[in-house]
């Protein structure tokens, strides 16, 4: 079975051949990468002409920076497969079957539109999403419960959902899980399969309360879809007016995130930066 690998990049050539290697080393599936080089300005076309003639790898450069969501829209557009994976250019892959268990979970659940995987996050620990579809719902509103990178796409359902929503800031993958939810089953499997590029949590105090209020505003948007609106809405908001007072990062922080994820029973957060 055939799957076509997203990538979106910019200025990331430390990375980079790192993310490619650890697509192109799938085993028991077919992988066409699709990488859209967002007008970088470091060594990047240095680095993807070292696979021009890869016929595995299609190399689309942009005139001007279009941002992730238009970067991976377009790439969406040129895939050739009936399933769409994501990775990012700082992440890579560790199970070289990987994909081919995700497609056994495609087989399984006929009607699955997405499935993620568990990872290693940005600190070096692993962190897990809740594995069922019933779960999952249960906490769509609440949080991301996919790792980006880690996702596989049935392409018909990204279609119907009209891919990313490029006029978003942020949280444009959250909001296309909430769509492709509302077609099909969804799902996560619990083997850690990649590894996200180490780092401390540097965001900004401005960046976190956009995110904040994206959550709510997702909350909003989808409460019609998905179970616990009204308590999503809730934490959001509450959030929002706490962390404006709390520093980032700090004790307080971290604990009053680890309370609200046992209090409204999240479980492993994701590591984006979302309470």
């Amino acid at each position: 079975m055939n799957v076509s690998v997203l990538m979106s990049t910019r200025n990331r050539s430390a990375t980079l051949s790192r993310a490619i290697e650890s697509v192109l080393c799938q085993q028991g599936v077919r992988v066409e990468l699709v990488i859209v080089d967002d007008h970088s300005s470091d060594e990047t076309p240095d680095i993807l002409a070292r696979w021009r003639d890869d016929q595995r790898v299609i190399c689309i450069h942009n005139a001007e920076n279009l941002g992730l969501s238009a970067s991976l829209n377009r790439a969406a557009r040129r895939a050739g497969a009936g399933f769409l994976a994501r990775i990012d250019d700082d992440d890579y892959w560790t199970d070289d079957k990987k994909l081919k268990r995700q497609l056994a979970w495609m087989d399984a659940h006929p009607d699955g539109v997405l499935v993620g995987t568990a990872y290693i996050d940005e600190q070096g620990r692993v962190s897990t999403n809740p594995l069922g579809d019933a779960e999952i719902r249960k906490q769509m509103l609440f949080r991301c419960a996919f790792c980006h990178s880690s996702t596989l796409i049935r392409r018909t359902a990204f279609e119907t959902a009209s891919g990313y929503d490029e006029a978003l800031p942020y949280a444009e993958d959250w909001d296309l899980w909430a769509r492709l939810g509302m077609q099909g089953v969804l799902g996560n499997l619990a083997r850690v399969t990649l590894i996200k590029e180490p780092g401390e949590n540097n965001l900004s105090q401005r960046y976190f309360q956009r995110q904040l209020q994206m959550a709510q505003n997702l909350a909003e948007r989808y409460a019609g879809a998905y179970p616990g609106a009204r308590r999503a809405v809730m934490l959001h908001r509450f959030s929002r007016v706490f962390f404006r007072v709390v520093p980032l990062n700090n004790v307080i922080h971290r604990g009053m995130s680890k309370l609200f994820r046992w209090v409204f029973q999240l479980g492993s957060s994701d590591s984006s930066g979302k309470t």
